[in-house]
């Protein structure tokens, strides 16, 4: 961490974190077992620290920090445990985590962890996409990624039919969010 004239207020010292996250845990704090979690899952890391990632993530999540669930699907998808990512990505969307949608939708369409049923990946990615949610940068939200499939699905066919309208409907729209790959499609065609 830096002052804005330059000197180093704070250093990288990873064994320090990890000793504050384990002091967060032993008390009982939620977001402490969250990103102590994600510390442990990150890439490359040994399959003891991933299951104890994974425990924490659930004692977050039982303890009401919904995001914990998200983070978990996050961290099976990654690993390839395609049917626990839907199953947590689930539970992130019933506990309240809109951003879920997006991942249901995709493993919905492409039949990823479930099995594949195009007509309720559309309706999900269609709620994702028209969704309000503000992101920071705008283009970089989980409502424009749902737009750009919606897009690329419609206008090449891929699982339903073909609508080319539609794509280039989904593409305006993700365009007007400031997204530069629907600025450069719509620039292709």
């Amino acid at each position: 961490l830096r002052h804005p004239d330059g000197t180093i207020l704070i250093r990288r010292n990873l064994r320090e974190a990890r000793r504050r996250l384990e002091r967060a845990v032993e008390l009982g704090d939620a977001t402490g077992m969250d990103a102590l979690a994600t510390f442990l899952s990150r890439p490359g890391a040994r399959a003891s620290d991933i299951a104890r990632a994974a425990q924490l993530y659930r004692r977050s999540f039982r303890k009401g920090y919904t995001t914990a669930a998200y983070n978990l699907a996050i961290t099976y998808k990654n690993r390839g445990r395609h049917r626990d990512a839907y199953r947590w990505f689930q539970r992130a969307h019933d506990a309240g985590d809109p951003s879920a949608l997006l991942q249901l939708g995709l493993a919905e369409l492409y039949g990823v962890g479930t099995k594949r049923d195009p007509v309720a990946a559309l309706a999900k990615l269609r709620r994702m996409a028209r969704s309000r949610i503000k992101y920071w940068p705008a283009a970089t939200g989980e409502n424009v990624d749902a737009m750009l499939v919606l897009a690329q699905a419609f206008m090449e066919g891929w699982l339903l039919p073909r609508d080319y309208d539609e794509g280039r409907r989904w593409l305006v729209r993700a365009a007007a969010w400031g997204s530069e790959t629907a600025k450069a499609m719509l620039a292709e065609r």
